[in-house]
């Protein structure tokens, strides 16, 4: 019930379309000078929600906030949300790079307090009590371009922790070296 109303708040523009029969989308960055331009997540379920909330760059988050205050106006590409078997959701904040970068942070942590506010809309409109969820954030670095590959092979995907601090509580981002530009949903919460 959450997740339809999370996806019915959004401007379906914002959305992304999953595939439900193979359980997959495709993550595409729009940046000019983007090196990496397509990641697929795999594994999804059929009930999952995507936002792309970077389809328009050039304006603020949202129209309400002074555009000239560039910290507060950054935001990551896109948050998927999940739920599992015990109804609990999960909101995977995720940057897509081409290399290795630490100016995702911002991206990921000012997303995260404007898919709050988004989502406090969401329990007061709909009438629905709190809706809570857990936030992941993940940078995924892909290799230039979008390559094929073979859908059966497993392979260990490199990760690296970085720890930082927001309002004093320890904030985890994994960066995720993604050698094929995929990487299933499990993996990543």
């Amino acid at each position: 019930m959450s997740l339809e109303k999370i996806k019915e708040i959004f401007d379906p523009k914002a959305l992304v379309g999953i595939d439900a029969t193979q359980g997959k989308a495709k993550l595409v960055e729009n940046s000019t000078g983007a090196k990496t331009n397509k990641i697929t997540i795999t594994g999804l379920k059929e009930n999952s929600v995507i936002v792309n909330l970077d389809r328009d760059s050039s304006k603020p988050l949202s129209i309400l906030i002074n555009a000239t205050l560039t910290d507060i106006n950054k935001r990551c590409d896109y948050v998927i949300f999940s739920i599992d078997n015990n109804n609990k959701i999960t909101a995977l904040f995720c940057e897509l790079k081409s290399t290795r970068s630490r100016r995702a942070e911002k991206q990921l942590i000012s997303s995260k307090y404007y898919i709050d506010y988004i989502v406090s809309l969401c329990s007061y409109y709909f009438n629905i009590s709190k809706i809570k969820y857990t936030p992941k954030y993940s940078v995924l670095i892909g290799k230039s371009g979008f390559q094929n590959f073979k859908t059966g092979t497993k392979q260990k995907i490199p990760v690296k922790d970085i720890l930082i601090k927001d309002k004093g509580k320890n904030i985890n981002i994994r960066e995720y070296t993604l050698e094929n530009n995929s990487v299933s949903i499990t993996e990543l919460i």
